[in-house]
């Protein structure tokens, strides 16, 4: 008999937490809570799923459900009645704290996270995930981080101000609002403070740096940041410099010059940021540019040989670094075939 117990692999680890999440929106039926326990118990990393899918799909305060499932600690007891009626951006960081005592998570802001590699640097944090990874981890201050493939973010919180550094990739962010300690993401000689707000800052493959808005709205500056200024210094350098307000629904792609924010639909939106949920979704673009974003999830190098090929328009749902689903894809919907000529090299052309 095998000892050996067969793990789901993380998509389906995840697909799982968001199922349950949704449950929990609703509400569990007993059998349900017998089933939930069971699952969240039989293995720690589905624990640290659950916080990453209600921090992706935006369901932390559904976590507080959790509070019915496990019984309270009696020297807690006096607290339950504050956490019932706080809102719900106060209840984004309690919920987290009431799951890790309830289940055992140690915190968030200090543990290594499923795809996310942390390390101490210098007294600063540095997260980093590698080529086809994403990742969601809440920090210090509550807010709430997720990272794209292939991203590097060095952390710098002093009582002056929270300093974040994109250095590589993409990422977003939930921030917690501290009105004396403003968050400032550094990407270059650029600055993005953050004014209550939930926003996304990327550096493109062009070295362009696109910020889009989804709540609240931003401050977006140019300046020269230095590694080597102490962060009053730099603080004071990009309050005294021209900046540009980015509202929510609105977007800024900032290249030489320091440019004007524009609209962005809804559903554009809602494209630009479907990795956050392991998704990549194309609504008309060329096979070419279609292969150079799913070519940022994968080690894998695509190669098309016929230039009319190229131009071939492509639309639907892909999951991000799923190369054989999308070879499947493109053979049977878009009459593409492949042929694989090494480990890492796929030939796209036009079947006849």
């Amino acid at each position: 008999m095998s000892n050996i117990v067969d793990m789901p692999p993380r998509v389906d680890r995840i697909e799982q937490a968001t199922a349950w999440i949704s449950k929990l929106d609703r509400g569990l039926s007993s059998a349900e809570e017998a089933e939930f326990v069971q699952w969240l118990t039989v293995d720690k990393a589905n624990k640290q799923a659950l916080i990453t899918a209600a921090s992706v799909w935006d369901r932390m305060e559904s976590l507080s459900r959790l509070g019915d499932l496990f019984p309270e600690p009696e020297a807690n007891r006096r607290v339950t009645p504050v956490f019932k009626v706080m809102g719900v951006a106060a209840s984004l960081l309690l919920a987290v704290l009431l799951l890790a005592q309830y289940v055992g998570i140690s915190n968030p802001a200090t543990q290594q996270v499923s795809k996310l590699d942390t390390a101490n640097i210098a007294g600063d944090q540095v997260y980093e995930t590698a080529v086809g990874e994403q990742s969601s981890i809440v920090l210090s201050d509550g807010s709430v981080l997720s990272l794209n493939t292939n991203t590097r973010i060095e952390e710098q919180y002093n009582e002056l101000e929270r300093a974040l550094y994109l250095r590589r990739g993409e990422m977003h962010i939930k921030v917690a609002h501290q009105a004396k300690r403003p968050l400032k993401v550094y990407v270059g000689d650029r600055v993005v403070q953050a004014v209550g707000t939930e926003f996304s800052v990327e550096v493109t493959q062009s070295q362009d740096i696109e910020v889009i808005v989804t709540e609240g709205k931003v401050w977006v500056s140019l300046s020269e940041p230095s590694d080597q200024q102490p962060p009053a210094e730099m603080l004071a350098a990009t309050e005294s410099v021209a900046r540009t307000t980015v509202s929510a629904g609105e977007h800024i792609i900032l290249a030489e010059e320091l440019a004007q924010a524009e609209t962005i639909e809804p559903e554009d939106i809602e494209v630009k940021l479907s990795w956050r949920g392991g998704n990549l979704v194309f609504t008309g673009e060329s096979l070419e540019e279609a292969i150079t974003e799913i070519e940022r999830y994968t080690q894998v190098e695509f190669i098309i040989l016929d230039d009319e090929l190229k131009k071939v328009r492509v639309a639907g749902l892909f999951k991000a670094g799923d190369v054989e689903g999308l070879l499947k894809t493109l053979r049977d919907n878009f009459d593409v075939s492949y042929e694989r000529v090494a480990g890492d090299k796929i030939l796209l052309s036009q079947r006849w």
